[in-house]
């Protein structure tokens, strides 16, 4: 008897789990017949026209920016600074004033220099004046030395004929040796006068050689700009004494800007002269244009290789010493762009590495079309020769495996595959 209750009690748990079962599967199976049926079909495509652009292949760094070069401003004499007037940040041009020393010295050194120089001139007018009045007095003292002469021959005939005494001959003989002593003095005199004119002259380029040198010396009295830039220190201030060892100012050269950078070297080959280097979100430094314009010849000890690009215009409000992310183009192509989920490495095992396809487009067929694009871009794109693939042409948009399992020539319609 207890065993027929048992089964009895047995029966009627299991008919009521059952019953419990029936009833929620007859519910699931009412709401999904009235839930909204999709009318997406797994089979539908996308499909994409190609445009034409240029692609770049792009070596990341963090480049350090600095000016063209970083010049110390030194006075040329010593003294002491009387005029002092830049400060941090202020723009200086090429060959203004920035600086001056205490000139009295200088000044006095150069009036003296000056009022030599004037009486070496004073005496060289005199000199030329005393040979002038004595070359003047020449031409009466040869005539007077001829007529004696002619006198002096002409008597001795005389003389000898016995038509004149000896003691008349002897009078014109003396007057003749006067006239002749009277020529050869002056011509003493005249040479005298031309070699203490020499000798002034000597003294004249010394003296003007000193004056000029005073006038370098107070030239260098007033300190200027040697470049076009920006004062980024100031050591001196007025009242200090100076020498030409004693740094004045430090300026930053801004005709150009440089970016400094680190690279590892297994990438050195890829780096050429000339590649531009471009930057993300910083507007001033895309306008200077930077390309790379040296590549170190040996690494650090991190096996980096330093790399800089130089500017190719005047970078407005530059911020030195600051760090930018920048990339270096290492390749460059122009083409027909393909987006990285439009083409696919072909399944075939004849394709070469550098292989993709794609599925062209035509009317109501796609066929897979393998290329050899000319660039991988840093986006994953694909840049392939516009004559293979001209800009405009459509193509299927579809997942890899999608792709991968398509057949080589398919018919498509109003997005559907058949």
């Amino acid at each position: 008897m207890k065993r027929l209750v048992g089964i009895l009690i047995t029966i009627v748990c299991f008919a009521v789990f059952a019953g419990a079962a029936w009833k929620s599967f007859h519910a699931i199976k009412t709401r999904q017949d009235n839930a909204p049926k999709s009318t997406a079909t797994q089979s539908a495509m996308q499909f994409l026209a190609v445009a034409a652009g240029t692609g770049a292949r792009t070596l990341p760094a963090l480049a350090t920016l600095k000016s063209h070069a970083t010049v110390k401003v030194m006075p040329e004499t010593a003294g002491r600074l009387v005029f002092l007037n830049k400060r941090e940040g202020d723009q200086v041009t090429a060959g203004e004033v920035i600086a001056r020393i205490e000139g009295d010295e200088l000044q006095a050194q150069l009036n003296v220099a000056g009022a030599q120089s004037s009486s070496v001139e004073k005496q060289t007018r005199a000199a030329e004046e005393t040979i002038r009045s004595l070359s003047s007095q020449r031409p009466a003292l040869v005539a007077n030395e001829r007529f004696w002469r002619s006198e002096q021959e002409r008597d001795r005939t005389l003389f000898e004929q016995g038509a004149l005494s000896k003691a008349q001959w002897e009078a014109t003989a003396n007057k003749f040796a006067e006239a002749q002593g009277k020529l050869a003095a002056l011509d003493a005199q005249i040479e005298a006068s031309r070699a203490q004119k020499q000798a002034v002259a000597s003294q004249k380029d010394a003296a003007a050689q000193t004056v000029a040198l005073w006038k370098v010396r107070n030239r260098y009295a007033e300190v200027v700009a040697p470049v076009t830039g920006i004062i980024s220190a100031r050591v001196q201030e007025v009242g200090n004494y100076v020498t030409p060892a004693s740094v004045l100012y430090q300026m930053e050269d801004t005709r150009s800007c440089r970016l400094v950078m680190q690279v590892p070297q297994q990438y050195v080959d890829d780096l050429r002269v000339g590649q531009r280097v471009t930057t993300d979100g910083t507007g001033n430094l895309v306008a200077a244009g930077f390309v790379l314009s040296r590549i170190y010849p040996t690494g650090n000890d991190l096996y980096q290789r330093t790399v800089e690009a130089e500017s190719t215009a005047p970078l407005a409000n530059p911020d030195f010493e600051r760090q930018y992310a920048v990339n270096i183009v290492i390749a460059e192509a122009s083409g027909t762009i393909i987006p990285a989920d439009s083409f696919f490495q072909p399944p075939n095992a004849t394709a070469t590495p550098d292989t993709v396809a794609v599925y062209l487009v035509s009317g109501e067929t796609a066929r897979r079309l393998p290329l050899s694009p000319l660039l991988l871009t840093d986006r994953g794109e694909a840049v392939v020769d516009p004559g293979v693939l001209p800009a405009g042409s459509r193509l299927l948009r579809l997942g890899y495996l999608e792709y991968a399992r398509l057949p080589e020539r398919l018919t498509v319609k109003d997005g559907e595959r058949r």
